[in-house]
């Protein structure tokens, strides 16, 4: 017992002798160093930053070892790394990643294990190679079919990390793609499930509602789109002379707009959260009946008022939330357990998403949460309800959180270990456009 405290208070004792450094480092000056002086700082202190991430490596996997995520009802070591240290989620997962390739792991036995990529790990360590570069050797012997990385998965390692000494990650990725060919002629389309291991689809929407995208599909997939694509992309009938003045590319998206539209006209999709899949656009009043004014979709976009009056004119299912500025939607009472489907809609047009703090969450995606537990009496009621996507609505409560309104608005209190004052936390990802006011 005696022998682990040392190495605890060891530890600790280290970061404070390091955060002492530190602290001599940010008071030191550097207009009386010579250009050669300050160069080899510049270094040095790139290659102790290198380090410190290797650091890391070893926290994030004990994390993992002894289960403290889970033992606060979290559901993964990068969102709790989230949570606990405020960081951005790619910024938590590659963390991870790194961990899990350069750190030191150990046998269900406690037995230690050497790293998964021993040579980045010894690179990290030295402070040799960055984070970056590290991502990049991972990521390229990753990407290589089973067969090529048992047999030369090492060898490769070992010119990348080479190269990595020379070269930036950019530089060392093309490098990578080059040995990837030499040692995977065929390229990574030969190998069969490779087409269905690595299908995507990836949309960004943009302020205005507009999107933008990227996708890599199955055979299958290619199929139907070409399908659609055959039904609704043709070029329209000529008119009096006139040909259709859509580009190829106009055409295939319209094309895949129809098709969309079709699903829900035909309310041929899933119901969401005891809802079917709506099209949700939520106005003012005043901005309704004067046809100015901004609306806001049920993905957080914003459409000017007389646009998404257009949009409601088709025959597909949609519905129009109208705000009054100083009432908001009347509640009203249900002995019900769960909240009526215009319940719900109607929450979505004040809360426009999952209320949790920082979560972006569409309404579409989110449940109804009872502020007082129903168990506990609590009624199902517009005004006693806030929207919380399935994470928040489940594992928040376990991990501690408990949703409130403050003046009306909703707000989440956060557990001791995160927040010992426990200060309310809004999500003001939702803030923008109309809302009750």
């Amino acid at each position: 017992m005696s022998a682990v405290l040392g190495r605890s208070v060891g530890v600790l004792t280290a970061l404070a002798a390091a955060h002492a450094v530190v602290d001599v480092l940010l008071g030191g000056q550097l207009t009386g160093l010579a250009e050669d002086e300050l160069l080899a700082v510049l270094r040095e202190t790139e290659r102790l930053r290198r380090r410190l991430a290797a650091v890391g490596h070893g926290q994030v996997l004990e994390l993992e070892r002894r289960g403290v995520p889970q033992a606060h009802h979290v559901r993964t070591v990068g969102q709790f790394l989230r949570m606990l240290l405020r960081l951005d989620p790619a910024e938590a997962a590659g963390r991870v990643r790194a961990a899990e390739a350069g750190g030191q792991r150990r046998a269900l036995t406690g037995q230690a294990l050497p790293p998964a990529y021993r040579q980045v790990a010894a690179a990290q360590r030295a402070g040799v190679i960055s984070e970056r570069h590290a991502r990049v050797i991972v990521d390229t012997v990753d990407k290589l079919p089973d067969g090529v990385q048992a047999e030369h998965g090492e060898q490769i390692e070992t010119e990348l990390v080479g190269f990595a000494e020379r070269f930036d990650p950019l530089q060392l990725a093309r490098l990578g793609l080059r040995i990837s060919a030499y040692y995977h002629p065929d390229g990574p389309g030969a190998e069969v499930g490779y087409r269905d291991k690595h299908r995507a689809l990836s949309v960004s929407q943009r302020p205005d509602g507009s999107c933008s995208g990227s996708f890599e599909g199955t055979a299958e997939f290619a199929e139907f789109l070409q399908t659609t694509f055959d039904a609704f992309a043709r070029p329209t009938p000529q008119v009096d002379g006139v040909k259709d003045a859509r580009s190829a590319g106009q055409r295939r998206h319209d094309a895949l707009l129809a098709a969309l539209k079709l699903n829900v006209r035909a309310r041929a999709l899933p119901s969401i959260a005891g809802v079917t899949a709506t099209v949700v656009l939520t106005m003012t009043a005043e901005d309704f009946a004067a046809r100015t004014g901004l609306a806001r979709t049920g993905h957080g976009a914003l459409l000017p008022v007389p646009e998404a009056m257009r949009i409601t004119g088709g025959e597909y299912r949609l519905m129009n939330v109208v705000i009054d500025r100083t009432r908001g939607i009347t509640a009203y009472s249900s002995t019900a357990r769960l909240h009526s489907e215009t319940q719900r809609l109607a929450r979505a047009a004040i809360d426009c998403g999952c209320t949790f703090p920082n979560c972006p969450a569409p309404p579409g995606w989110c449940e109804m949460d009872h502020v007082i537990d129903h168990a506990h009496g609590g009624p199902t009621r517009v005004d006693l309800a806030v929207l919380a996507c399935r994470h928040h609505n489940n594992d928040a409560k376990k991990q501690g959180w408990r949703s409130t309104l403050i003046n009306g608005r909703a707000a989440w209190i956060p557990p001791p270990w995160i927040d010992p004052e426990q200060n309310p936390r809004y999500n003001h990802l939702h803030d923008t456009g109309p809302r009750r006011a």
